[in-house]
């Protein structure tokens, strides 16, 4: 009698996981967008003297050229945690990301990409009408081939680091 009981029970054990696995693998769908900002006016840009337009896209300047690539923008108010920064956006370079690194700055980087050097009361309006963010940190800004702003992202924030990366991953496999 024990010895059927026994057999039962690791029937069981096996069956269940095996189910549960088959009905994921076949009827689960794992499946997550990206948003894409900005779709519907969502506020007063009269501060900016451009027109916007909504679904609002990111426009090519003699700074930031749009259509190639994803674009990574990294806006710095202050040289806080420069090298966590730093060190955080070459390991998105070294997943093999292709994107296009800017970076919107009031101060000196000792960077190899695209730098725009402003002072903070440019940076801000820069900022403010070309992204339409309101910007209170230092930050990063992901657009893609489109010109549609993907994400916001903290910049002092790993957790933050680890989001743009899943969404990158995301984008590009879409």
């Amino acid at each position: 009698m024990r010895s059927s009981l026994k057999w039962f029970v690791l029937s069981i054990s096996i069956i269940i996981p095996l189910t549960i696995s088959f009905f994921l693998h076949f009827f689960g769908k794992n499946n997550y967008e990206v948003p894409i900002f900005h779709q519907e006016r969502i506020g007063n840009y009269s501060f900016c003297l451009l027109d916007i337009e909504f679904p609002f896209y990111v426009k090519s300047d003699s700074f930031l050229e749009i259509g190639q690539n994803f674009i990574l923008v990294d806006i710095r108010l202050d040289d806080k945690n420069k090298s966590f920064i730093n060190n955080e956006i070459e390991r998105l370079l070294n997943n093999n990301f292709i994107i296009d690194l800017y970076s919107i700055t009031s101060s000196r980087l000792d960077n190899n990409w695209k730098t725009l050097r402003l002072n903070k009361s440019e940076l801000f309006k820069y900022v403010s009408c070309k992204f339409l963010y309101d910007i209170n940190f230092s930050s990063l800004i992901l657009i893609d081939k489109f010109g549609r702003i993907r994400g916001y992202y903290e910049s002092n924030s790993e957790d933050e680091f680890e989001r743009l990366s899943a969404e990158l991953k995301i984008l590009i496999s879409s």
